[in-house]
């Protein structure tokens, strides 16, 4: 898929992309039923792929945190607990790999039997394991859609779980990368999705995990 060019309509700004006429890997099963068992593999080798691409021009994922502790959401932190996260961040592995951080089953188009990535508002460049980190927290912590009845929340819940699960063993595997790299990009992942989503149902339990990461680093000094 190419990019073409920038265009503004009004006061709005976008790019020009060739056309994709797919489906969404989430809907791949419905076609297919039995790819269901092969959506975390699909995932994961996805995702593998684009860490191995480089980037100069993208902005870097620990510098763009910082600058989202300054954002409305974050005001509930005291300036010392800012601090904390400042340093904690600054403080994470440097990397040039191409992250999306909205990577999910929803951002893979299936076109023409070839898998492509969509939804690049969000990319930064930095340590791969941030991405994973980001991709765990879409699949484990972030509200499904508004409204969704309780019987298909538990349903797609249940769903998440084997996927990530399957996506998370094959990942690691393959690149050789440790859980607790993934876990060190926790704080600024919750950052970001509070800082720039600000969900409501989700606002109360993101503050209080930012809060405890930096309360508990700063009992750890």
């Amino acid at each position: 898929m190419k990019c073409y060019e920038k265009v503004k309509v009004g006061d709005r700004q976008g790019l020009i992309f060739d056309r994709l006429d797919g489906i969404s890997l989430t809907k791949l099963p419905d076609k297919k039923p039995l790819t269901f068992f092969s959506l975390s593999r699909i995932l994961a080798d996805l995702h593998l792929d684009l860490h191995s691409k480089r980037a100069k021009k993208l902005k870097d994922i620990r510098s763009e945190a910082v600058k989202t502790l300054s954002k409305e959401p974050l005001s509930f932190l005291s300036k010392d607990e800012k601090k904390i996260a400042k340093e904690l961040i600054e403080d994470l592995p440097e990397g040039s790999s191409v992250l999306h951080l909205d990577f999910h089953p929803e951002n893979v188009i299936v076109a023409n039997d070839s898998f492509v990535i969509i939804d690049w508002m969000t990319a930064l460049k930095g340590d791969p394991a941030a991405d994973v980190a980001s991709t765990v927290f879409l699949f484990q912590d972030a509200e499904l859609w508004p409204g969704t009845p309780f019987l298909k929340i538990l349903f797609y819940t249940v769903v998440r779980k084997f996927i990530l699960k399957g996506y998370l063993k094959r990942y690691l595997s393959v690149s050789g990368m440790d859980w607790r790299e993934v876990e060190k990009w926790r704080l600024p992942i919750l950052i970001f999705r509070l800082g720039l989503w600000n969900i409501e149902s989700e606002r109360a339990a993101l503050q209080k995990e930012i809060r405890e990461i930096t309360t508990s680093s700063k009992a750890g000094k």
